[in-house]
């Protein structure tokens, strides 16, 4: 990823998904583990932080349009917003 995104580009794309920030991490990743993300108690913001501090913690590729936005897996899903 060239350019991470930042937290309010990920609030805003989860609102676009109309999901949390937990429904889009690796749950399974050692990362996610390692920090923690795996408390019930921690706050959307603080996933979302989380994740833009790691983005490879995304559970797929999101695609983004002007109105639109999916997680691109499996790959065909991008095919729904173009």
């Amino acid at each position: 990823m060239k350019t991470p995104p930042k937290p309010a580009e990920l609030r805003a794309v989860l609102k676009m998904l109309k999901t949390s920030a937990r429904r889009i991490m690796k749950a399974r990743d050692p990362v996610y583990v390692r920090l923690g993300l795996n408390d019930p108690t921690l706050t959307e913001g603080a996933l979302i932080n989380a994740l833009a501090d790691h983005p490879h913690l995304l559970d797929g590729p999101l695609v983004v349009t002007e109105d639109d936005a999916v997680i691109a897996r499996p790959p065909e899903k991008v095919f729904n917003v173009l």
